[in-house]
This record gives structure tokens, C-alpha cells and sequence, in this order.
């Protein structure tokens, strides 16, 4: 999912005033997003539309698991029993393999529901900025920590439920039926990313490629 409206922008924001002289607060984001209302309205949706696919992928991941957890258990045995690594490394690099085809097959199959979902939440996190923004004008607060940022906060600090009650007030349903261009938002993401590199790396002083990577000097970002 993963974008919780850039929550790193609002969260970690700390202004030029000591943080001792703000009034803050707490607010857990995944928790809000579970308690929309509208997400488990869209997720019952999600699993009555695509109950077939969701049982076969449940069954194929059951199956996997069980053939992967097989083989863990001999290259255990095998370790134990003092097998030099010479011998078990086809074994080691079989599991991998394995490992690594039953994640590609489980992500081909998940994909008709895992793609609604991930839609419906996007559509739910998009107004999580706004409901937080409100909830501290409300609260006259000016500053907004995710929990595990806060070492010591009374429980009267935490707006999770109030943020999650304004979320439900601004968005009651969700579609989910993505459209054909849709794109998730973390893919949308990796591939400026990708674009912005090259980039990044053209910008880089032509001089730095004849010096020493020791010594060269830190360029601040």
C-alpha cells in the first residue's frame, strides 16, 4: 500500500519552535486506514467479487508452503547431520529457486483482487491528509508524530480515532474498479525513481571520475 499521503511530510515535521513548546499529538496511520469504513465496505466487495481466485490462491500458497517447508527441513538435516556445503549447495540453490518461483506464481495469482485493494486504499488514503490537517486544527495541534516516533505520550494524545472518524465523515465508499491506466502509487514511484537516476548520475561531477572513491569528498543532497 502503501501510501499513506506522504505521511513522512506531515509526521516528521518539525518546525523551528522547540518541540517542547508545541502542543503534539499521536496518530497511527495503518490504524486509521483499518477503521475506514469504507475500505471494509470495498474489502467485503473484494472478497465476495473474487471468492474463486482468493481460494485458489489460499490453496496454491497452502501447497507451496508445504513443499517449501520440505525442503527447509532436509537442508536442516543435512546441516546437522554434517553434510559439507559442497553437497548441499545444489540443494541450498534448488530451495531458492523454488522460493523465488512461488513468489512470482502467488503474485500472478493474487493479482485480479490484490489490485482492487490496493485501489480501494489508495482512494481512502488520499483524504488522510486532509482529515489529519482538520483533526489538528480542532485539536489545536501543531505537530503530529507516528507512535513509534513518540518515546512517552499520554493515551489523550492519541488522535487515531478522532482522525479515523473524520476520514469515515469525508469518504463513505470506494470504488474498486480500477481503471485500465490506473498505476499504484508505489509503482508510480519506483519508476521516477528509475527516470531520476540516470539523471542523478549525469549531474555528478565529471572531475570525481578520475579521483579515488576514498577520496573523494561527500556532495550534499
Amino acid at each position: 500500500m502503501k501510501k499513506l499521503f506522504a505521511g513522512a511530510a506531515l509526521i516528521a515535521a518539525v518546525t523551528a519552535t522547540p518541540v517542547l513548546a508545541q502542543s503534539a499529538a499521536v496518530v497511527d496511520l495503518q490504524g486509521v486506514l483499518t477503521q475506514s469504513s469504507a475500505l471494509k465496505q470495498a474489502q467485503t466487495q473484494i472478497q465476495a467479487t473474487y471468492r474463486t481466485q482468493i481460494d485458489a490462491y489460499n490453496n496454491r500458497r497452502v501447497a507451496l508452503e508445504t513443499e517449501l517447508s520440505q525442503m527447509r527441513d532436509e537442508l536442516m538435516k543435512l546441516q546437522k547431520s554434517g553434510t559439507s556445503m559442497a553437497l548441499m549447495q545444489p540443494k541450498v540453490n534448488a530451495f531458492q529457486a523454488k522460493q523465488q518461483a512461488a513468489q512470482r506464481e502467488l503474485m500472478t495469482l493474487g493479482m485480479p483482487f490484490i489490485r482492487p485493494n490496493t485501489y480501494a486504499e489508495e482512494q481512502v488514503t488520499d483524504h488522510m491528509e486532509e482529515s489529519v490537517r482538520s483533526v489538528m486544527t480542532l485539536r489545536k495541534v501543531n505537530l503530529v508524530l507516528n507512535p513509534q516516533s513518540a518515546i512517552l505520550a499520554d493515551p489523550s494524545a492519541d488522535i487515531t480515532s478522532d482522525v479515523a472518524a473524520d476520514l469515515n465523515r469525508r469518504i463513505t465508499t470506494v470504488s474498486i474498479t480500477p481503471p485500465a491506466n490506473w498505476v499504484p502509487a508505489s509503482e508510480r514511484q519506483n519508476a521516477q525513481n528509475d527516470a531520476a537516476a540516470p539523471a542523478a548520475r549525469s549531474a555528478t561531477p565529471a572531475s570525481n571520475a578520475s579521483v579515488p572513491p576514498a577520496a573523494r569528498r561527500p556532495t550534499s543532497r
